[in-house]
C-alpha cells in the first residue's frame, strides 16, 4: 500500500491539510518533511511538519484501520528530509515498524 492509498472514508489522508497560522498553504513551494510524530489530539493521526522557504508547515494525516498508526510512522521517518512530492509513492508495506509496536 502506498502512502497515497491511505482513506479515511473516500476523503485522501494524503497530503494532509497543510496550515500554519499567519501564511498561505506550501502550494508551489518546494518543500521537504522535517518530521513525523503520532498526534498529540489522537493516538490514531500522524502530525506531519513540511518545509519550503524556510516556513513551516503542519498537516494532521488520519485514516481507517489499516496500516498501523507506527507503520505509516515509521514510513515517514525513513523519509525524512525528501522532498513531500515524492512522498505520495513510500510504500508502507516495505517499511517495518519500530520493535514493540504494529
Amino acid at each position: 500500500m502506498k502512502l497515497r492509498d491511505l482513506r479515511l472514508g473516500s476523503v485522501p489522508a494524503w497530503p494532509p491539510a497543510w496550515g500554519r497560522p499567519g501564511h498561505d498553504s506550501p502550494s508551489g513551494r518546494i518543500c521537504v518533511l522535517n518530521s513525523a510524530e503520532i498526534s498529540p489530539e489522537s493516538r490514531r493521526a500522524v502530525r506531519v511538519e513540511i518545509e519550503g522557504d524556510g516556513i513551516q508547515f503542519w498537516g494532521t494525516m488520519i485514516w481507517d484501520e489499516d496500516p498501523s498508526v507506527e507503520r505509516v510512522l515509521a514510513a515517514l521517518r525513513d523519509h525524512i528530509g525528501a522532498d513531500v512530492a515524492t512522498l505520495a509513492d513510500i510504500d508502507i508495506d516495505q517499511t517495518s515498524p519500530a520493535p514493540g509496536s504494529d
